[in-house]
């Protein structure tokens, strides 16, 4: 594995966490784990008592044939591992909402059961447990025994080290139970827009060591001037290239590798390729302690992708024609606002109903003409109010807006509306 040292600033305060801090839980945590491959006969769900609370916590606990894996009195589970355990305790799985409600009103009930399933369906189960930050071993995975691991550290490595060919660095990071995510951009390509005159033709790009100074301020810092330094002395826009990549080390989702573009001046970000879905299923583990050989065995393959997403999503060529539907986006006029919004709320991105109103107020103060690009625009200033998981549906919805993929839809809802409208009359 490359040392993460070689990596550059990663001292710099960024997006939704600094990413120094993140890597220093990255480090912590693969010093801290405990992963290996066990007979789901073996282990048992136990409610223990959780102070004043009424609602006890669930332990999964080992029989002897299991203390060289687990503490006798066993740990506690968090809840994304409980519910992985219902998941495969039945045919179609134990429904979440049935099992939270169960847990409260009868756990020693649900307990019994989801233990009797494991005994009399016996299958071989990659358990991971993690010590937690304060001191507490606690089970955050319960997965099949294929599950391919892929490393969040290493994915971060491997992006970094290839990110600085570009010139690029990170502007966004987070870590949760579930995912780690990490954003990309490279100062040094960009293409300026101007979002008030749609008759401008050809691409103008920054050459290389143009944006110089700018790439200086990578990170925090870039971003806190982004409004500034995201228009040229014409008041025009700058689009530039990022790239997103995501990461599940607990069997919720693969890793994915997507490119998009970023807006400079409001650092709006939208998603228009998947790259890369790795999905985490490799061969067969046997019971043991699941060791660091067998992550850098079955990912290998995995870092060389990621590689060559960042390739790609920096590559000026590939940028140039992501841009070209952008320009055609900024071609097409929103003729009806609040017909276009509910466009967009009815394509399952993570809209809702109650987001109609910020969405037409974000949309009408986006610069220049009202155009589908910018009505994409402000699906994407939303997203940056949401949670990670929330915030990459909105700018996949984002990005389909900006590259013209749903003008088609709002063409006809508006049709449709003013034919009503004319009809009514």
């Amino acid at each position: 594995m490359t040392d993460i040292t070689q990596t550059p600033d990663l001292s710099r305060p960024i997006g939704r966490g600094r990413l120094d801090a993140i890597v220093t839980e990255l480090r912590r945590q693969e010093a801290k784990r405990n992963d290996f491959v066990v007979d789901s006969g073996d282990l048992r769900i136990v409610p223990v008592a959780n102070g004043d609370s009424k609602v006890p916590v669930p332990y999964l606990v080992p029989r002897a044939s299991a203390w060289d894996f687990l503490p006798q009195a066993g740990v506690p589970l968090k809840r994304q591992a409980l519910v992985q355990i219902a998941e495969k305790a039945m045919t179609g799985g134990v429904p979440t909402k049935f099992l939270d409600r169960a847990w409260t009103e009868h756990p020693e009930m649900i307990a019994d059961f989801l233990t009797g399933v494991m005994q009399e369906n016996r299958k071989r189960r990659l358990v991971r447990v993690l010590e937690d930050r304060d001191g507490v071993d606690r089970c955050r995975a319960f997965l099949g025994q294929n599950f391919k691991a892929i490393d969040n550290l290493d994915i971060a490595v491997n992006a970094l080290e290839r990110a600085q060919e570009f010139g690029a660095f990170p502007v966004e990071a987070s870590l949760s139970d579930s995912h780690f995510r990490l954003r990309l951009v490279s100062a040094e390509i960009g293409e300026v827009l101007n979002r008030t005159d749609t008759s401008t033709g050809g691409h103008r790009f920054y050459e290389p060591g143009q944006l110089a100074s700018v790439a200086s301020g990578a990170g925090d810092a870039w971003r806190n001037n982004g409004a500034a330094q995201g228009r040229d002395e014409s008041g025009l826009d700058t689009i530039h290239p990022i790239v997103a990549l995501r990461n599940s080390e607990t069997g919720h989702g693969g890793c994915d590798g997507d490119i998009g573009e970023l807006l400079r001046v409001c650092f709006n970000m939208c998603m228009t390729e998947r790259l890369v879905h790795q999905v985490h299923v490799g061969e067969k583990l046997q019971e043991g302690v699941f060791t660091r050989a067998t992550y850098e065995k079955h990912a290998a393959l995995v870092y060389s992708q990621i590689g060559d997403v960042v390739s790609a999503g920096f590559d000026p060529a590939k940028f140039a024609k992501r841009i070209d539907a952008v320009r055609g986006a900024q071609e097409h006029l929103v003729r009806a606002p609040t017909v276009a919004a509910n466009v967009l709320i009815s394509s399952n991105s993570g809209l809702r109903d109650l987001d109609l109103d910020a969405l037409v107020s974000t949309f009408v103060a986006q610069p220049g003409r009202p155009t589908i690009y910018n009505l994409g625009q402000a699906a994407a200033r939303l997203a940056q109010d949401r949670t990670p998981d929330d915030a990459e549906s909105l700018e996949w919805l984002a990005g389909r807006v900006c590259s013209g993929k749903l003008t088609a839809e709002i063409e006809t809802a508006t049709f449709t509306h003013e034919r009503k409208l004319e009809l009514a009359r």
